[in-house]
């Protein structure tokens, strides 16, 4: 399963969360809602959509 999500996106939900909640990310394993997850996996997801390795 592919995150379909921009960092610009992700960046935005982690500044206003409450209007992100669909936002869903996949994870080690298990999609979860990406306001959800900690700030330290958020920023992880955020490093690795820049980078491009996010699958």
């Amino acid at each position: 399963q592919f995150n379909c999500v921009s960092d610009e996106t992700l960046r935005s939900a982690q500044r206003e969360p409450e209007k992100y909640q669909e936002v869903i990310v996949r994870v080690a394993g298990y999609s979860a809602h990406f306001v959800d997850i900690s700030r330290k996996t958020q920023d992880n997801i955020i490093q690795r959509t820049v980078q491009g390795l996010v699958a």
